[in-house]
């Protein structure tokens, strides 16, 4: 597990009202501290953009000059933005971490930082059992064609998406909080902010060291999180063959156990059902219990 600590500053981030950022003219937004604090974690808009995607891609473009790192976020009703930021984390030692080591402890139950005894307990607090190989050919179906040890990362893929491609994916994110992130790259944010989409591990730093590697390999962004603790991604170099798609889908489900297909909604439980999806696919998501 990785863990340091330190403080976040947000010096970057507008100031309430309705900024201009770079080129980008912003509705009206304000500073959102965590929870138990007052730090301001992000600026947020006040209200849901309807074109939050399109938003988002303009921030992307300038970040570099901006420093702020663009996120949507959605939730039910009744939630408020800074209700998903709970414990922001420093990011220190993320530039040592191992996201092959990672995913290699998060194969067979999307834990990263559990071994099987921890992940038992948790099932038996929560109501469900751990599955082995040994005991269940269901558990050994979902992760076929690869076993029980994690078959390592993927080769970086090559070849970017079209850009009406990458305009018309950001449009099936559909209204959103427009959120601004005081980052150098878009997979540190989530330990920035505090989200902390489940149990399963302490904070979202070895999520953040996962999405620094498909960053690099895939060209993968953080785009939205919400509601809950569902993420999702824009990929910008996906795979092209189903030989490309396999172990990458085998490192999209042990990061969570549970893939979710943007475009439908559908959540998806092994590499057989993922790695179709992700042929030329702009999009991925996840969804943990």
């Amino acid at each position: 597990m990785l863990r340091s600590v330190g403080g976040i500053s947000g010096e970057l981030l507008p100031a309430d009202g309705e900024p201009v950022v770079g080129s980008v003219r912003l509705p009206a937004g304000a500073r959102v501290p965590a929870y138990g604090t007052d730090e301001p974690a992000a600026w947020v808009t006040v209200r849901p953009v309807p074109d939050a995607g399109r938003v988002w891609l303009a921030l992307s473009g300038i970040t570099a000059r901006t420093g702020l790192q663009p996120l949507l976020q959605v939730g039910p009703e009744g939630w408020e933005p800074g209700d998903d930021f709970i414990e922001p984390t420093d990011i220190t030692g993320l530039d040592d971490a191992d996201a092959a080591d990672l995913l290699a402890r998060g194969w067979g139950d999307g834990t990263l930082d559990s071994d099987p005894e921890e992940y038992a307990l948790y099932g038996a607090q929560y109501g469900f059992e751990y599955s082995s190989w040994d005991d269940d050919p269901e558990w050994v179906a979902r992760f076929a064609p690869y076993g029980e040890v994690f078959p390592g990362l993927a080769p970086a893929t090559s070849g970017q998406v079209p850009e009406a491609e990458i305009g018309r994916a950001v449009d099936l994110m559909g209204p959103a909080h427009v959120c601004l992130v005081q980052a150098s790259r878009p997979a540190d944010v989530l330990p920035l902010i505090g989200w902390h989409p489940t149990d399963l591990f302490q904070t979202a730093l070895p999520v953040a060291a996962i999405l620094r590697s498909w960053e690099g390999r895939f060209g993968a962004r953080l785009l939205r999180i919400g509601p809950g603790a569902e993420l999702r991604l824009l990929v910008e170099r996906p795979p092209r063959t189903m030989q490309e798609a396999t172990p990458v889908a085998a490192e999209l489900l042990a990061l969570s156990g549970t893939w979710v297909n943007p475009e439908n909604g559908h959540s998806l439980r092994s590499i057989s059902e993922i790695a179709p999806c992700l042929v030329d696919n702009p999009l991925s998501g996840f969804w943990w219990d």
